[in-house]
């Protein structure tokens, strides 16, 4: 996995495969560990989707409060992706993120049927479409950390590039942050609304 653009077909099929095996993993875990209990209340209950429905949302305070958790997540990554099991932590992370984006789209058909499936997706945007290329490149930037350097110059580009891409990174994380904190809400009781 030289580089996301030009990324080999294996390297893309292996974040395939490790996001696809995370989702399945979620479905079914909590399909065995949940099932019924679900039904009846929790998260994405409908008592839940009404509440959330007619309550009014404190913008700033959400905005703080996602910023400090997406930014924490980021950071640990960043510090953690440049590290020798960098790739490692990338992909457990992916594993993971599969994991639970599998586990909240069962919950979410659990509660609301078959429509739980556009109340997942709207759950999603349009912050994902930041934090998705976020993802990626950071990904980049952890798999092209290494590499034999043949001179002072090419690693002052690459630490530029590295700079380059973490400033990109970052705010393209803000950007979803502030979607998920101003935008998403208001296309959540739209859904909701409709369900």
């Amino acid at each position: 996995m030289k580089r996301i653009a030009g990324m080999p077909k294996r390297g893309r099929q292996q974040i395939l495969i490790l996001f696809l095996v995370g989702f399945a993993l979620g479905i079914l875990l909590t399909n065995l560990w949940l099932g019924n209990a679900m039904v009846s209340g929790g998260i994405m209950s409908r008592w839940f989707l009404t509440q959330f429905f007619y309550t009014d949302i404190e913008f700033s305070h959400l905005f703080w409060y996602v910023l400090e958790k997406r930014m924490k997540t980021f950071c640990l990554l960043v510090i953690l992706g440049f590290t020798s099991a960098g790739t490692v932590v990338v992909f457990g992370f992916l594993l993971w993120l599969g994991i639970s984006i599998g586990a909240f789209f069962s919950i979410c058909i659990m509660q609301t049927g078959i429509m739980g499936i556009l109340l997942a997706l709207a759950s999603f945007f349009p912050q994902f479409l930041m934090y998705i290329p976020v993802f990626l490149l950071l990904l980049w930037m952890i798999e092209n950390r290494k590499g034999a350097l043949s001179g002072m110059r090419e690693e002052k580009q690459r630490n530029i590039r590295f700079a380059a891409a973490l400033v990109l990174a970052m705010m393209a994380l803000l950007l979803g942050i502030c979607m998920e904190s101003y935008l998403n809400p208001f296309l959540l009781k739209r859904v909701i609304g409709f369900l």
